[in-house]
Formats: C-alpha cells, structure tokens, sequence
C-alpha cells in the first residue's frame, strides 16, 4: 500500500500523478510472451493520439491482395478448363477443325472429279463428318461433353450439333455436281469444303451460351441449314422419286434440320425431337400438295423452304418465349413474299 506524504493517510490508486505512471518495463512482460506482440506493443505506445484514427482507417482502407494462399488452393482443386485457341478475330479454330476441314474438301473434290462419280464416297464422307464434327466438339468442349459425363453428371449430348455438319457432308457435293461444270467444279468442290469449315467452327462457338460469338454461330447455322434445306428438297425433284418416297425423304429431313434450329430452347429434348417431327409433317403435307400444282424444280424446293422457314421460325418463337402477333406478321409476310415470288417467276416462265 501506497502511503501520501504525511505517511498517515493511504493514496488511491486515482490520485497518483500522471506523471507518475510509468510505460511498462520490459521485466514486466512474461517469459513465454510473443516478441512480435512486443515490439507491436512499444511501436503502437510511440503513435502520437492524433495520427491513431489515420492509421486505423488506412488499416482498413487497405484493399485485400487478390492472390493467396486460399486462392491457390481453390484453382488447384477446381481448375478452369483449358482455352481454346482462337484466331485474332476471336473464332475458336481447332486444330482438329483444320484437319476435318482439309479432309473433307478433299472427298469433296474426289466426289467431283471422278468419273463415273463414285456414290457410295457421298455416303463415305457424311459418315466422316459425322465422327469427325463429334470428335472437333469433345476437343473444344471438353467440360461441356466428356468431362462433366465423367463426373458423375450429365454431360451434354453431341448428336444434335451432327446432323447438320452430315446433311451438308451428304447434299451439298451432289448438289454442285448437279449445277456446275467443268472447271467450276474445282472451284464447288474447295466452296463445299470452306462452308464445311466454317459450320463445324459455327458448332463449337454456339455449345456455350456465354460465349462471345454465340449469337454470330448460331446465325451461320441457321443460313446454312436453309440452304442444305433448299438443296435436299430440289434434290428430292431431280432424283424423280415417287410421291411417297419423297414423302418419306422430305419430312425425314425436315425433322434433322429442325433439330438444328430449335435445339437452343432450352428444353426437353424429347420435346424439341417432338416440334421436330411436327414440322417435318407440316412440310410433308406441303409436298403432296406441291404434286397437284405445276410447279417443280428448285421452285417447289424454294416453297418447301418457305413452309420450312414459317414453321420452324414460329415453333422456335414459342420455345424461347419470344411469340407475339408481330412475331407471327413477321414470319407470315416473309413466307407470302416468297410464294408471291416464285408464283410470278412460275408465270412468267422464268424458271
């Protein structure tokens, strides 16, 4: 106990001096304390008390490093997939896009050239795209086909981004050597091969609806599925099959290339298979009527495109939940300007 200075009256601990209170000595720390704690202890007694609030608020203020050790940890246990390697314009091309690509338009130019013109090399080279277009999306989109199968989900299906790279394999050198002679054969055959290229490419960008050129891929498949569309349904005239062969042929192929179209709705795909198969009827119907008018050739293959284009464009509408009426005027003018004009070409016997 402290005693005051009459030695009578004992000091509180409240009236001694301020000047009297000591810093702690370093004796007075424990033996096991931490010396980092010390020296944090001597170096925060010395901070003047106005610049205390400034250096707490810079303390806080102070962003968190973007990198550490959590964060390694993380990308080591769920590591992003691989990049695929894009030209200078951002289109991922493959190396294996390439090779199917130089592959193809060499069967394309061997179907042309050759006489008599080989048919079963038609047949060989569909089945070529076939596995080569699934073998180009499973190297591009691993996490999106195989990986996510392997992991115990449910990993996407490739056989809806096929049938349009085989139909094109299949249609589009019969159909040049249907239309082109001599030297502009060559000419077809490398065109076949570049439109090949540029679909199988269009496929990959459109498997991931984040991707930059999603909406630019699915654009060029759309084109491109109306053109095949245009070239099987003038192709099912030229090989002058019978009413119910071209029946059969017509709504077959109009199911496989509706597949095309209406499989980003995000559906069931018993579902979309199911819209498919509607308008491969609408289109069949269309043909039988196409029978009784004197209309043929590429003109009832532009008609047919036309019936195509309405149904397939409003089953699409329907399943992105983007119909409205002036969706349906939209689609509806475009068919009956079509019609209109293969009806004046019809009459002025331009084709």
């Amino acid at each position: 106990m402290t005693t005051g200075d009459d030695g009578l009256r004992p000091r509180g601990r409240d009236e001694r001096p301020a000047s009297d209170v000591d810093a702690p000595a370093a004796s007075d720390i424990e033996p096991g304390a931490d010396e980092a704690t010390s020296t944090l202890v001597d170096a925060a007694s010395d901070v003047p008390a106005d610049d205390a609030d400034e250096l707490d608020a810079s303390i806080v203020a102070e962003p968190e490093p973007e990198t550490g050790p959590l964060a390694s940890t993380w990308d080591a246990l769920d590591p992003a997939p691989p990049e695929v390697p894009r030209s200078r314009f951002g289109v991922p091309v493959t190396v294996e896009a390439v090779i199917l690509t130089a592959i193809m338009t060499i069967a394309f130019e061997l179907f042309l050239l050759i006489e008599p013109t080989p048919r079963w090399l038609a047949l060989f080279a569909a089945l070529i795209a076939a596995l080569g277009t699934d073998g180009v999306l499973r190297a591009a989109r691993r996490s999106a086909f195989d990986d996510a199968a392997g992991a115990g989900g449910i990993g996407a299906d490739t056989t809806p981004y096929l049938f349009l790279p085989t139909l094109l394999a299949l249609t589009v050198p019969v159909f040049a050597e249907y239309n082109a002679q001599g030297y502009w054969t060559i000419v077809a055959g490398l065109g076949a091969g570049l439109l090949f290229g540029v679909v199988v490419v269009a496929e990959v960008a459109s498997v991931r609806a984040t991707d930059p050129l999603q909406g630019a891929a699915r654009f060029i498949a759309a084109a491109a599925t109306y053109l095949v569309g245009f070239s099987l349904f003038s192709l099912a005239y030229a090989f002058d099959l019978g009413l119910t062969a071209a029946l059969v042929a017509v709504a077959a192929l109009s199911v496989l290339l509706a597949v095309e179209l209406l499989r980003d709705g995000a559906i069931d795909p018993l579902e979309t298979l199911l819209f498919a198969g509607i308008a491969g009827l609408v289109v069949a119907q269309a043909r039988w009527v196409l029978q009784f008018m004197p209309i043929d050739s590429y003109l009832a293959g532009l008609t047919l495109l036309l019936v195509f284009y309405f149904v397939t464009g409003l089953m699409h509408s329907y399943m992105t939940r983007h119909l409205s009426t002036s969706v349906v005027l939209q689609y509806a003018a475009v068919a009956i300007v079509g019609v209109a004009m293969v009806i004046g070409a019809r009459v002025a016997g331009i084709a």
